[in-house]
């Protein structure tokens, strides 16, 4: 049931535990046992927000909250899929070489966003910051991250980028990024359109893309495309033995 994140290992030198809770009859207490006995020190849960019983469960066990992440959907064929961009910016699929373009992007889009990894008061934020730097890098070199990572550019500049991934016949959004000289240009509606359409080419019917709770401005522009909200979880952790 848990799952060990390798590179959350690697970054913040904290075994780490994930788990995903939507069993509204889950017993909390040998789950905690396990990561316990297995020496683990950082337990991130994303439970349905909609179960109290096992918020109360958390909270009584030392879980604190540090997030709560919304997700969107949208069936493609409803979505706004007119072209409302010029040749100024061109979209092209990203390959492996653009790992470190993609890790660049994601620093510059992402520098002051506060994940619930930036919550959690034991954590280091310089360390905090790297985890969307090598989510980024890890789209185009990292098996499963990704089926397909877009980037707009300007010219021969590296302005934006976004991913999708295929699950079980449903396409999951994921990172979007916009480098903050170039935001108010409409670059992330091209990139949500570049989705909508490499969907419609494979038959994908349903986009769905999860974002946090406080990023009102990406909610406004999934709202404007069509997005409708269609469930919430909140993010907990514990860090077990951590530094009084």
């Amino acid at each position: 049931m848990l799952k060990w994140s390798e590179i959350d290992y690697k970054r913040f030198h904290l075994k780490t535990a994930k788990l995903t809770i939507d069993d509204q009859h889950i017993d909390i207490a040998p789950i905690i046992e396990i990561f316990q006995k297995e020496n683990g020190r950082l337990f991130i849960i994303r439970c349905n927000s909609g179960l109290n019983d096992v918020i109360h469960q958390l909270h009584k066990t030392g879980f604190f909250l540090t997030d709560t992440m919304l997700t969107y959907s949208i069936n493609v064929k409803d979505s706004n899929l007119s072209k409302k961009y010029t040749d100024k910016f061109q979209i092209v699929n990203a390959l492996a070489d653009d790992s470190e373009i993609l890790g660049e992007m994601a620093q510059s889009s992402f520098a002051g966003y506060r994940s619930h990894y930036h919550k959690n008061p034991f954590l280091d934020n310089q360390l905090c910051d790297q985890v969307y730097i090598d989510w980024a890098r890890n789209l185009v070199i990292k098996e499963g991250m990704s089926d397909v990572v877009f980037i707009a550019k300007s010219g021969n500049k590296s302005v934006g980028f976004a991913s999708l991934k295929v699950e079980n016949g449903e396409a999951k959004a994921g990172l979007l990024g916009v480098i903050p000289e170039y935001r108010g240009l409409g670059i992330s509606h091209i990139l949500h359109q570049e989705r909508f359409q490499w969907c419609k080419s494979n038959s994908i019917n349903k986009i769905a893309v999860e974002t946090s709770l406080s990023n009102i401005n990406y909610i406004t522009i999934l709202s404007d495309l069509g997005f409708k909200l269609h469930s919430s979880k909140h993010v907990f952790h514990l860090v077990h033995n951590h530094p009084e």
